[in-house]
Order: C-alpha cells, then structure tokens, then sequence
C-alpha cells in the first residue's frame, strides 16, 4: 500500500520521519503478533514451568500488537479519509469539466451548422443571381 503513493496524496507528503515513524508502528505490530503467534504454539510446556512470567509475557506482546494495531489504524483511517475525499473531489471535477466541455462542442457544433447554412445561402444566392442572367 505504501508503494502504490499517488502524487496528491497525503501519504506523498508525509516527511521520512513520519515514514520512519508508521514503519516503527508497523514493525512492532508485526514482531508482537508474529512472537504471540510463536509463543502461544508453546504456551502449555512454558505455562507450567513458569506460569506468572509466561502469562505477563503473553499479555505483554498482545498489548504491543494491539496498541500498534491501533495506532497504525488510526493513522490509516485519517489518511484515507483525507485521500478518498480528494479523490471524490477530483472525480466530481472531472465529470464537471467533462460536461463543461459537451455543452462547448453542442454550441461549436450548432454555431459551425449556422456558419455553413449561411455559406450555402450565400452560394446558393449566387447560383440564382447567375441562373438569372
């Protein structure tokens, strides 16, 4: 998602810090989660030799997986809010412009018509004025 940043996005113009700062987020997300995932697959052998350090071991790294998650989505849905608004925007102004410039071709054409049925009236009054001589 991180790769696929359009030019007016915000995302395009978040500064390497804030980068380096959603990365952060993002990395201790995916460590706890991944270590929570490891450790509860050897949970029961290390719960009976030490059950008060497993167990605040285990709530330790599922509290960072959910504050990360948290943070992450909340940074996420900000973002996204701002960029689908623009979006939206920018689609409704295109279809503007897009009917805009239907109305302009209409007249360019209904003016062009005009202009070649007085060219033809023109010719057509010469022809005459020709006929009668």
């Amino acid at each position: 998602m991180l790769t696929t940043i359009q030019s007016d996005s915000i995302l395009a113009s978040l500064k390497e810090k804030h980068f380096k700062k959603i990365l952060k987020i993002l990395t201790i997300g995916f460590v706890s989660s991944f270590s929570y995932t490891l450790y509860s697959v050897f949970f029961e052998v290390s719960y009976n030799n030490n059950s008060v350090i497993t167990t605040y071991f285990i709530l330790f790294l599922a509290i960072c997986f959910f504050i990360s998650a948290f943070q992450f989505g909340v940074l996420l849905t900000l973002i996204l809010k701002k960029d689908i608004y623009g979006a939206i925007k920018t689609i409704q102004e295109r279809k503007k412009a897009e009917e805009e410039q239907k109305e302009r071709y209409a007249k360019l054409d209904s003016f062009l018509d005009r202009e070649q049925e007085k060219v033809d009236r023109i010719r057509a009054e010469e022809v005459s004025k020709k006929i009668k001589k």
